[in-house]
């Protein structure tokens, strides 16, 4: 045998393996290096853990071992606990490794506006705070927050899953005064069991409702006072959408609410049959007050529940932050509409239902128009001058329109208005 003959390497004869030589130019594997997590302790399970330690009177990782947790953790619970007590143990062992704490401030006003609105999101805090304290938080330290004070937040509802339907076609129309929709829905006195209806009208661009009524019948008359209200408030619509109740639509010939809009004007734009969908942010209205305010409040009786009823629409209007709109209350994103109508006319009004309040805003001047709340910031482009002149201007006219109408005279009105939905109420006679 030669010389130049390969010795064959020493193998089982039933490995499978590859030989154990690296090809020129490829790295070998390589491993993961991923640290395993261990488990969260809570602030009362480290405080127990430190005095335990203290009264043991052993080492640190004799301790450790004994009492189950690392070396690290314990040493770190040690250092918090002599630095600042045992309000220090409340904050995780990595905070502040990466990721930025929130101020007491700010956490305390987390609290208070739970505490205000019970039934709000994570979402819904979040647009409040930006809204009216100017505090721009995340919802992540909203849920970490609220966790940390033993108040979780509401867990969304469990919905069945459906088949898939095809994509919802949404709309919306550019402009307030646009479009009006209306539409009617039920509800029962709970304390004297009479069942009443309310009819609102809520414009399309901006989900303000601009006019609303609450009575024992669902005639026409309810409709058509309700329509009145709205356009000696704010001017005429363009268009009014609603569905095929015999309150708005008469299949043979023209029914009240019909002829009352030909003779104003007003394009009536009626849905299809068996299709909530199209008056959707009616729909999400309704179910908003049965969760906010029927669930909430007993009047004794109808006229009760309408002052009841004009509180927390005034709050709707300014005080309540909108998903649909990115956050902004619905007064916001008609006063910054009707603004951007304005500037971009070159001074002049631009749309009629914005007419009486950019008026007063130019007879007011520059200045007059105050903010809503002491420090509140309007959240994106609403907060130039002149969309802070026309809102100022726009809140003073609603509520001297308010005021006649017999609705709630300011948003303060309103808030304490819904700070009385849980009050406790006596006994009906």
């Amino acid at each position: 045998m030669s010389d130049n003959t390969t010795t064959p390497t020493n193998r089982p004869a039933n490995s499978h393996s590859p030989p154990t030589a690296v090809k020129a130019g490829r790295r070998p594997p390589r491993r993961s290096r991923k640290k395993k997590r261990g488990r969260t302790y809570t602030p009362e399970e480290r405080r127990q853990a430190v005095e335990a330690y203290y009264h043991s009177g052993l080492p640190q990782a004799e301790f450790a071992r004994v009492w189950g947790v690392s070396y690290s953790s314990l040493h770190t619970w040690i250092k918090r606990y002599e630095e600042g007590g045992p309000m220090a143990l409340e904050r995780g062992i990595h905070a502040g490794k990466g990721k930025r704490r929130i101020g007491r401030d700010v956490e305390q006003a987390i609290v208070e506006t739970r505490k205000r609105f019970p039934a709000a999101g994570l979402l819904r805090i979040k647009n409040w705070l930006y809204r009216f304290r100017g505090v721009k938080v995340s919802t992540g330290s909203i849920r970490r927050t609220l966790v940390e004070t033993n108040q979780p937040p509401r867990q969304a509802e469990q919905r069945k899953k459906k088949r898939r339907r095809p994509d919802v076609r949404r709309f919306e129309r550019a402009r307030p005064g646009a479009l009006w929709q209306s539409d009617i829905t039920s509800c029962v006195l709970p304390r004297s069991g009479l069942r009443c209806y309310l009819t609102v009208f809520l414009d399309d661009h901006s989900r303000f409702i601009v006019s609303w009524a609450l009575a024992l019948h669902q005639r026409q008359g309810l409709v058509i006072e309700a329509l009145l209200t709205g356009i000696e408030r704010f001017g005429k619509p363009e268009e009014v959408l609603t569905d095929q109740g015999r309150q708005y639509y008469s299949w043979r010939g023209k029914g009240g609410v019909q002829k009352l809009l030909i003779k104003q004007g007003i394009h009536h734009v009626v849905a299809r049959s068996h299709h909530p969908q199209t008056l959707g942010k009616c729909e999400r209205l309704w179910k908003t007050l049965g969760e906010e305010f029927w669930s909430r409040t007993s009047p004794r009786s109808l006229g009760e529940a309408r002052e009841r009823l004009g509180h927390f629409l005034t709050h709707f209007n300014h005080y309540r932050p909108h998903q649909g709109i990115g956050g902004l209350v619905p007064a916001d994103r008609r006063a910054s509409q009707a603004a951007a109508e304005r500037e971009g006319a070159g001074g002049g009004v631009g749309g009629r239902a914005a007419g009486p309040c950019a008026e007063e805003a130019s007879e007011a001047g520059g200045g007059a128009g105050e903010p809503e709340t002491a420090g509140g910031s309007a959240a994106g482009d609403a907060g130039a001058a002149a969309g802070q002149d026309l809102e100022g201007g726009l809140r003073r006219w609603t509520e001297e329109a308010d005021s006649k109408a017999g609705y709630p005279q300011s948003c303060d009105e309103a808030s304490a208005g819904c700070s009385m939905l849980d009050a406790p109420q006596g006994k009906s006679g």
